[in-house]
């Protein structure tokens, strides 16, 4: 077992959609594996720094995306 077990933050930000395929994302890491990404460009994205990356739009899913996905 890893001696460092409990690494990292969790996830405190609502969840990604990539706006041209619809796909949801619970974490910005997902959203790049994805896309082929880097996940701090996916978060630039969506708070509006950038524009795109790698070809692809990313947002913040609304509150009705996120009651279908519960």
């Amino acid at each position: 077992m890893n001696k460092y077990s409990k690494r990292g933050r969790p996830v405190v930000h609502p969840p990604v959609v990539n706006e041209k395929t619809g796909e949801i994302f619970a974490t910005y890491t997902e959203a790049a594996v994805a896309c082929n990404g880097d996940r701090s460009c996916v978060r630039r994205v969506c708070e509006g720094l950038l524009r795109k990356h790698k070809g692809c739009t990313f947002r913040f899913a609304r509150l009705d995306e996120i009651k279908e996905l519960e």
